[in-house]
């Protein structure tokens, strides 16, 4: 029984708003927002139903904190929604029982900054303020040359 890192057919897999999947298993680099973490739990092949699996995050791969829990399907998986915005590893700990041993799985994560919006260039602002002035001009002669009331 483990809990496996693999691609979206494989046993953990981090999925982009809950539709679009992006491989994990070492390290990966995501834009920041919501993600549904999946840890599959199974032995032999067979998926285990019912268990408790615990979700941690880290910082600096030694300090864990729970950030959630939940409780296997049919499928054997188990589910927490997180909002990643910086670079962490992420936990999935199933601790045992009577009947299975402990099984556990970590990932890394990496986040990119978004793409920024093009930034115009200097002459985009040069051509800018040349045609502020013109029109101000123009506006300017409009004025002037109307007949006075």
């Amino acid at each position: 029984m483990a809990l496996k890192v693999v691609k979206v057919t494989g046993k953990t897999t981090l999925l982009y708003g809950g539709t679009r999947p992006i491989s994990i298993g070492g390290q990966y680099e995501v834009e920041p927002g919501n993600y549904v973490l999946i840890a599959t739990l199974t032995c032999e092949g067979t998926p285990l139903q019912g268990k408790t699996i615990y979700f941690y995050v880290s910082y600096d791969s030694i300090n864990w904190a729970q950030i959630g829990s939940d409780v296997t399907d049919e499928n054997g998986e188990a589910r927490l929604q997180v909002y990643v915005d910086k670079d962490a590893w992420y936990k999935a700990e199933f601790p045992g029982d009577p009947e299975y041993d402990a099984s556990s799985d970590t990932i890394y994560v990496t986040v990119t900054k978004p793409p920024a919006a093009a930034a115009m260039p200097t002459w985009g602002w040069i051509i800018i303020a040349v045609l502020v002035v013109l029109l101000l001009l123009m506006a300017s002669e409009r004025e002037r040359r109307r007949p006075p009331p």
